[in-house]
């Protein structure tokens, strides 16, 4: 995963994204949010594909919000494999398990006390960690590579053109 987060790290600063300033911080923490509900929509679609994707793009955005607050991402963003919840041995089983939804709603409940910190302008280095560390779970458990997650996020945004509005970089349609 260390090479993807040079490549992402290098997309982000070139558009622009990689001000280390609250603003930046938030505007990513709102993308982050978006994401988030991604995730829980594709556990609670059985979307595998949308799983994948939102997934790599929520590793994205943790991606750059360690940069903006002065973090290496290279220190948070990691595939740690949670053997305890490999207990199935198909997306298809484990998406209507308890866990898949447990995990979701827990995911969110980190994206709250990311959203606290960064109100308050505090260290949001614990926060990262929870929430990757929560992915991680999420893909261990529903058999799916976080690092092919996080590639096939950055192969989809690697050539895409757009701008930034508002510390938000928008996509070109």
């Amino acid at each position: 995963m260390q090479y993807n987060i040079k490549l992402v790290s290098q997309w982000a600063h070139d558009r622009g994204l990689t001000d280390q300033t609250n603003d930046a911080l938030r505007s990513q923490f709102i993308k982050g949010v978006e994401e988030g509900g991604e995730i829980s929509e594709s556990v609670l679609n059985r979307d595998k594909e949308g799983l994948v994707d939102s997934i790599g793009d929520e590793l994205v955005v943790l991606t750059i919000m360690c940069i903006n607050v002065g973090l290496d991402p290279e220190n948070y963003i990691k595939r740690v494999r949670c053997d305890e919840l490999a207990k199935f041995d198909s997306f298809e089983s484990a998406v209507s398990s308890v866990e898949a939804l447990e995990i979701c709603c827990q995911y969110n409940m980190w994206l709250g006390g990311l959203a606290r910190a960064i109100a308050k302008q505090e260290a949001i280095s614990q926060h990262v960690t929870l929430l990757v560390h929560n992915l991680n779970q999420l893909s261990t458990l529903l058999c799916v590579d976080i690092g092919e997650c996080y590639r096939t996020a950055y192969n989809e945004i690697k050539n895409r053109t757009g701008r930034k509005v508002d510390g938000v970089f928008v996509k070109d349609e």
